[in-house]
């Protein structure tokens, strides 16, 4: 099986633009753990193509003059194991609509080429604290594939709704991080 891991604890700042494995392709696993990504300045901190995405003990912020898009974006679906990280969107963002997005390109749209989405064994978060700091609020995680998201542990802080799309487990709470 392909792989991208990183072995050791890896730091993305603003002045790293491109992470080597920010678009990772279909037939690939991608796993990251206890790594940073902050301050990004466009585009996602994450986005992975990969049939097998986890995401494990990172923390990823936009601080406050970050403008990423998205903190994770899925956007053919797969299966995920997305916990124990810190996921904070800052007041900048591009996208303050969502944090975190699954699938989008998975669905059909008019005028866009077929889409194409992953198989997947389940899409887990766990034990993930988010934190949306704009003050428009917004939506933490955007579901569009018809796998539920299952939900364990989460703590969210901020204005926004927790989930749309498919999803069941307990939702978390709004307890200070």
């Amino acid at each position: 099986r392909k792989s991208v891991q990183l072995a050791m604890p890896f730091s993305i700042s603003r002045a790293q633009s491109s992470p080597p494995f920010k678009d990772v392709l279909s037939n690939y696993r991608l796993v990251v753990r206890n790594s940073k990504f902050f301050g990004q300045k466009s585009g996602h901190h994450i986005k992975s193509r990969a049939r097998n995405t986890q995401l494990l003990g990172n923390r990823i912020a936009d601080g406050k003059d970050g403008t990423a898009s998205m903190s994770i974006n899925l956007p053919w679906g797969g299966t995920a194991d997305i916990s124990y990280n810190h996921i904070e969107q800052g007041p900048k963002a591009e996208n303050y609509k969502m944090m975190v997005s699954i699938g989008e390109e998975s669905v059909p749209r008019k005028g866009k080429p077929k889409p194409i989405s992953n198989p997947s064994r389940g899409l887990v978060f766990k034990n993930n604290v988010f934190i949306n700091n704009h003050p428009a609020g917004g939506l933490f995680i955007r579901n569009l594939t018809a796998i539920p998201v299952t939900m364990r542990g989460n703590r969210f802080h901020g204005k926004g709704r927790k989930v749309s799309g498919p999803a069941h487990g307990l939702m978390g709470t709004g307890r200070k991080p």
